[in-house]
């Protein structure tokens, strides 16, 4: 759990700076790494960790920097990252449901977080 913590920031945070520096850099397995994880880790456990991290000195402001960037790539499910997720998701011939997947979980985590406040 505290690896998926770590690896949740790091991939959010890898994410965010490759869409604000360099748009190009964001590549659809990027979201889809993204995407693996939310669905690997149990809804609970990740609203844990996140309300764990926003409340720490050290990782709060990181924590917080990593949902804003969520919240603007995943702001539709035809935003920028579901979109990245049905990208990488073509050769399954599903990537509708990998786009609406991955749009409906960071939606979920972040409607948790809020009443979890």
């Amino acid at each position: 759990p505290k690896l998926y913590a770590s690896a949740r920031r790091r991939l959010a945070h890898k994410i965010g700076d490759r869409n604000a520096g360099n748009p190009e850099r964001l590549k659809p397995k990027d979201a889809l790494d993204l995407h693996r994880l939310l669905v690997a880790t149990p809804a609970d456990v990740l609203v844990s960790k996140f309300r764990d991290l926003l409340v720490s000195a050290v990782a709060g402001n990181t924590t917080r920097l990593a949902l804003e960037i969520l919240d603007e790539l995943f702001e539709a499910p035809g935003s920028r990252g579901p979109s990245l997720v049905a990208q990488a998701l073509e050769a399954t011939g599903q990537p509708d449901i990998g786009r609406e997947a991955s749009w409906t979980l960071v939606r979920r985590l972040r409607s948790a977080l809020e009443r979890n406040v």
